[in-house]
């Protein structure tokens, strides 16, 4: 949705950002066409939305230790005044914490005492332990100050004991220095999850906080009060640094991602930048593809992503829509539809009705407020489609039921009595706060660019997610099944195109 490099010179997987005066530095996994992963891309920018691409940095070959691949890493500013680049080697093996060093964040080289830090210390798995794993797992270090003013890692690992599939852990150590790495217990052990990737470690909202990312597709069924089968990024909290970690007062934990089996948003980051704590992260897109920043919030022990004011920068033009019409194959759409100003009314009462109007771009940022009219003790189905140019060509939207917020595909079947779902690409529980109660109305910002969509509830994240459509031209539509909506739009502005559509 914000970046993704030209797929015939990189493939963009996991990122990580370091802010450096006015500029941000964006690195992220990199493959060429038929290599491994042995480069770290790199871009920079000044607003987090318009970047400039420099040249790729080679992790390359580094000896028997790393003669696979690279995983991932980041970037700190150690005492000496140098940049560090931490990375993963040995992928697939004996996982082992190397380092870059730069002086300018431009030009980095290796470290000589290369490896820093490879799988050791009491109660972690190593390669002589007995386990279910091929490989030790020992990556994606992440480097920065506690609150005692030492230098500290994590990274994730597996501790030697409990259920093999609940052995995921945040491996930690100690820098003594910057070639010297003493082990320490594990941050956090919850006995969860079969694996805790790119954790990260911070004080924010008076609490400290983990973060790591992982799946349902490793054997561990992640079912969430708001999500099934969930996978993305997920949190713990704790009163001081060194722990315990939680869950916390809400079990829901899931920081942003996805359910249904499926990976869109992975890997979010949390940057300081000015007053706020930004959330970054990438999609397992098709090519993946890198995600502008949301805003991180904090109640009590739940953490939240709102929408980041900086998106205002990519808005062009206000869009009016032209025509308001219902959608139908034949000569009569079910449903009535009317207009009172900016607002549009819609009433069927067996079945689906969809108005749809034109705009001049699917690449847009459009907030509604709605209100869903309960009758007989029942709340109506509604939602919002961004596409669908023709009634046979699917548009992408968001439809909010009693029980659920879900993110779907909409056609019009031929021989149908109205507009259909025709595949259900990802499902919020009522129980993540997406539930109508018939009073008062329910604001709603959509964004689409490309095939991405984000939509916000109250502006609180429900969506981050790939659709894959190609939505030619532009249109909008509004949805309404069994009872009476009132949809307002408060805004509704085209968006700045991604500059490489792919």
């Amino acid at each position: 949705m914000n970046y993704w490099p030209d797929p015939a010179q990189l493939r963009l997987w996991d990122t990580w950002a370091y802010v450096h005066g006015d500029d941000v530095h964006l690195f992220f996994l990199a493959a060429r066409p038929g290599e491994p992963q042995v480069w770290v891309g790199h871009i920079v920018s000044t607003d987090w939305l318009h970047w400039e691409e420099l040249p790729p940095i080679s992790i390359g070959n580094t000896g028997d230790w790393n003669n696979v691949g690279c995983g991932t890493g980041m970037v700190f500013r150690y005492d000496d005044g140098r940049f560090y680049m931490s990375f993963t080697g040995g992928l697939g093996h004996v996982e082992s914490t190397g380092l870059l060093v730069s002086d300018d964040l431009l030009n980095w080289e290796h470290c000589p005492f290369n490896p820093v830090w490879t799988p050791g210390g009491e109660g972690y798995e190593t390669p002589d332990s007995d386990r279910v794993s091929p490989y030790t797992a020992w990556r994606d270090a992440f480097v920065t100050k506690a609150p005692d003013g030492t230098w500290q890692a994590v990274c994730s690992g597996r501790v030697d004991y409990g259920p093999d599939a609940g052995r995921a852990c945040l491996a930690r150590a100690r820098l003594d220095a910057i070639d010297q790495w003493t082990p320490l217990p594990p941050l956090a052990a919850v006995g969860e999850y079969a694996s805790m990737e790119v954790p990260e470690v911070f004080e924010f909202a008076g609490k400290c906080w983990v973060i790591f990312s992982t799946t349902s597709g490793w054997g561990v069924r992640l079912d969430r009060p708001g999500r099934n089968l969930a996978g993305g990024t997920f949190y713990l909290v704790a009163d001081q640094w060194e722990g315990p970690y939680r869950r916390g007062g809400c079990p829901d934990n899931l920081l942003i991602g996805a359910g249904e089996g499926r990976m869109d948003a992975y890997v979010a980051r949390v940057v300081r930048h000015g007053d706020q704590h930004l959330v970054y992260h990438h999609y397992a897109s098709s090519p993946p593809a890198a995600g502008w920043p949301k805003l991180l919030n904090a109640e009590g022990d739940h953490l939240y992503l709102s929408s980041w004011a900086g998106l205002a920068k990519l808005r062009t033009d206000d869009l009016q829509p032209v025509a308001w019409a219902p959608w139908s194959h034949g000569s009569r759409a079910p449903g009535e539809w009317r207009c009172e100003g900016e607002t549009v009314i819609g009433q069927c009462e067996i079945g689906a009705s969809l108005t749809s109007a034109e705009v001049a771009t699917s690449d847009l940022d459009w907030l509604i407020d709605v209100e869903a009219l309960r009758r007989d003790q029942r709340v109506p189905n509604w939602g919002v489609m961004v596409g669908g140019n023709e009634p046979d060509h699917g548009g992408v939207g968001i439809l909010f039921t009693g029980a659920s917020t879900e993110l779907v595909e909409i056609a019009y079947r031929r021989h149908s009595f109205g507009p259909s779902v025709i595949r259900v690409l990802d499902r919020c529980l009522a129980e993540a706060g997406s539930r109508q109660d018939g009073g008062g109305a329910t604001s709603l910002r959509v964004i689409n660019r490309g095939k991405f969509i984000e939509a916000y509830v109250g502006d609180r994240l429900v969506f981050s997610a790939y659709h894959g459509m190609k939505l030619t031209g532009g249109r909008i539509g509004l949805y309404v099944e069994d009872g009476e909506v009132r949809f307002t739009t408060r805004s509704l502005h085209a968006i700045e195109p991604m500059e490489r559509d792919l």
